[in-house]
């Protein structure tokens, strides 16, 4: 490709990544970053000896970025290492039941108690139907470009055999006859910032990931991850700007010419990436008369996906346990429909909400002082759109809410043995990375008519203008994010050949 002066939004993960391949092929790369430390939604913090990781806690499809390190003759074992760590996760029930998911289809079905008859064979036939399925999704959607300019998507013959309509929640009901393996199985757009009940079934494709790539967690906490991938990035000859704040990208002629920071300074580019949420860099940062665009009517269309309350907690020992936990567990409500509505529908703070929560010291006894124990609770909330929560003064409250839930998993009481707690709310979320209304994912993942379920990673009438990170296409994860910065490289590169 030709060379050409390129200015990225934001050092997280897809910034850093598209970065990398752009740098490889002789551009010159900046990377302006508002934080004083790269990482975005992903790092790790340390507390009085523990070691807690911010954002994504689990790293599947790891062969993403080890194409990443060899597509510039690196090898990402020379700068960070991952550990499996099994089962997946276990998903918890308010009856007492659990069910543990595992690296291969015969562990999970055979190592599990089945409540109803059927839903063995349900099962076996789920998990066999999404590895046919699979191919196609992840390297024919989410490893391709999908915008405004590819339709035919929409046409192709496994999309409409799959019925993408149906949506995750419907399909996990209608596949299993015990109502907790239908609501585990349907749950996994919340992974993405989704509502299961109105995103599509595709999502029920993500169990595979686990099956072909596991799950793993990197040996020093996601800081080694972010900051392996800016050393490489340095290595590349790109440079890196803390502390600088984007105010706006410049758009002369509907053509992206550079970003002006808040200290006043213009930045000219002949190309511009933003890694921020894609609902504030259309809503925010357009700099001339936002009416001109479309691309910034779409963004003011989607309606953001849901926030997150995280919750850090180091125990001044090892706790012990009521029933046995695993590593990842997903605590389910009582009443699940109710809890999305609270989050989706109402917008109103849960009592009895789902708890991701994760245990590192399981896998990685060396992220707690010896003896000790962490938990890092995430819990999916409504997005701070319409201001129902006050969580300048709900937050402790919501914080005692989850320690009460979480103890009932103990034989001891956990306030008297903490050694160290912070949280982030939606509002701190928002303030960290930019996100429009504290979304944890940026918009719904709601599959439109042109196939779309985020925004395309080159804008549509801003020229020169292109998107990675969760909010862009594939995004709302780990591997999406890596996908859709290799896209837009690629993109890129065709349109500067």
């Amino acid at each position: 490709m030709k060379s050409a002066n390129v200015a990225v939004i934001g050092a997280g993960l897809g910034g850093l990544a598209v970065g990398i391949r752009l740098a490889a092929e002789g551009c010159r790369v900046r990377v302006f970053e508002k934080n004083g430390r790269v990482g975005g939604l992903l790092g790790s913090t340390e507390r009085g000896g523990f070691l807690f990781n911010l954002g994504a806690e689990i790293v599947t499809a790891p062969f993403l970025f080890d194409q990443l390190f060899e597509s510039v003759g690196r090898r990402r074992v020379d700068y960070f290492k991952l550990i499996e760590t099994v089962p997946i996760f276990q998903a918890l029930f308010p009856n007492g039941r659990r069910f543990a998911f595992y690296p291969t289809q015969e562990e999970t079905l055979s190592l599990n108690v089945f409540w109803e008859e059927s839903d063995q064979g349900a099962l076996k036939t789920y998990l066999e139907e999404n590895a046919v399925n699979f191919d196609s999704l992840f390297f024919d959607y989410c490893g391709r470009v999908v915008d405004e300019r590819f339709l035919a998507f929409r046409n192709n013959a496994w999309f409409r055999r799959l019925d993408v309509n149906q949506s995750c929640y419907e399909l996990g009901k209608k596949t299993f006859a015990a109502p907790e393996l239908g609501a585990l199985f349907g749950f996994w757009p919340l992974l993405s910032g989704g509502d299961p009940r109105r995103s599509s079934r595709l999502f029920a494709l993500l169990p595979e990931l686990f099956l072909r790539w596991g799950a793993t967690v990197p040996i020093g906490g996601m800081n080694r991850i972010v900051d392996s991938m800016a050393q490489l990035f340095q290595e590349m000859g790109g440079e890196i700007r803390l502390n600088a704040a984007v105010q706006n990208i410049q758009i002369m002629n509907k053509r992206a010419t550079g970003v002006r920071l808040r200290d006043g300074s213009i930045q000219q580019a002949d190309i511009v990436i933003s890694d921020v949420d894609t609902l504030t860099t259309y809503r925010e940062l357009i700099d001339s008369d936002r009416t001109k665009y479309e691309s910034v009517r779409l963004a003011q269309e989607r309606t953001p996906g849901m926030s997150a309350f995280v919750y850090f907690i180091g125990t001044k020992e090892i706790l012990p346990e009521r029933i046995s936990l695993a590593g990842t567990n997903i605590l389910f409500p009582e009443n699940y429909e109710a809890y999305l509505d609270d989050v989706f529908r109402w917008g109103t703070l849960p009592d009895d909400p789902l708890i991701w929560f994760r245990i590192p010291t399981k896998t990685l006894p060396d992220q707690a002082p010896a003896g000790n124990e962490s938990i890092i609770a995430i819990v999916p909330v409504p997005n701070t759109l319409g201001g129902r929560v006050n969580w300048a003064q709900q937050s402790y409250a919501y914080r005692d809410l989850i320690l009460k839930r979480l103890g009932s998993l103990f034989s001891v009481d956990i306030r008297s043995l903490i050694a160290t707690e912070f949280y982030i709310d939606p509002n701190g979320l928002a303030g960290r990375v930019g996100s429009y209304a504290g979304a944890l994912m940026s918009s719904l993942p709601e599959l439109r008519r042109d196939g779309q379920l985020r925004l395309s990673n080159r804008s549509k009438d801003i020229e020169r203008l292109y998107l990675v990170g969760a909010g862009a296409h594939p995004g709302g994860s780990i591997p999406g994010v890596l996908l859709g910065a290799e896209n837009t490289a690629e993109m890129i590169k065709i349109d500067f050949a």
